[in-house]
């Protein structure tokens, strides 16, 4: 995955921006997905969870837009499939509701969302909260969901640790450990293609910075 992305960004291939919009009402979906469209996203619609959680499980988004009073499962479903998901872990995911106070809007960040959208929300304020969100790299917000999940994996080990049967007890924790592993080597990944970019960039800043001086004339 590393590798697929880092060719699409060195060869400059454009690539289509999805976004995902799970709303029950019909005109507040039509507002939203105009929104959303404008500013660039190719929009899939969803009318409840259960929609929303297969189409999150067959592709991947950068933005989802989610109402929370679905008609079949409540909005909270569709939050978990997010940062669960193979697919969507690093997605932006925006809640959009007119019923959320203080303290939900808290709840809300530390399940897993990225910011809440009041409902009615401006075109504006939309793309202010994207472009915020935006600012930390995809790949960042991927490592930061995964160990939020392997925290989690490794709290119900513990949980279940007594239960266990030895030989149980420690394929689990191999599996554990592996995935962690796993995860750290992807992101030094990142940060290994990060430093590449970045040094071309240094150098001709450099470069432009020794050009100047020569032609500067001493007081």
């Amino acid at each position: 995955m590393v590798l697929q992305e880092e060719q699409q960004l060195e060869t400059g291939l454009s690539i289509i921006r999805r976004a995902l919009l799970v709303e029950d009402n019909v005109a507040c979906e039509r507002v939203m997905s105009c929104y959303v469209s404008d500013l660039g996203y190719q929009v899939d619609c969803a009318g409840n969870a259960t929609t929303a959680i297969q189409k999150i499980s067959s592709k991947i988004y950068e933005l989802i837009v989610l109402d929370l009073r679905l008609p079949d499962r409540y909005g909270t479903d569709v939050l978990q499939a997010v940062r669960q998901s193979a697919r969507n872990l690093d997605t932006i995911l925006l809640i959009w509701s007119a019923h959320l106070n203080k303290k939900d809007h808290e709840e809300y960040l530390a399940r897993g969302a990225d910011s809440i959208l009041p409902k009615p929300c401006t075109a504006a304020y939309l793309k202010k909260v994207i472009k915020k969100c935006s600012e930390t790299p995809k790949y960042q917000r991927k490592f930061y969901f995964q160990l939020k999940l392997i925290q989690e994996k490794w709290q119900c080990f513990l949980e279940e640790a007594t239960e266990i049967e030895e030989i149980d007890y420690f394929n689990r924790l191999k599996r554990l450990l592996y995935e962690a592993l796993a995860i750290i080597e992807e992101h030094q990944q990142w940060l290994n293609f990060q430093i590449k970019q970045e040094q071309p960039l240094e150098k001709k800043k450099n470069k432009s910075l020794i050009n100047l001086s020569r032609h500067l004339t001493p007081l």
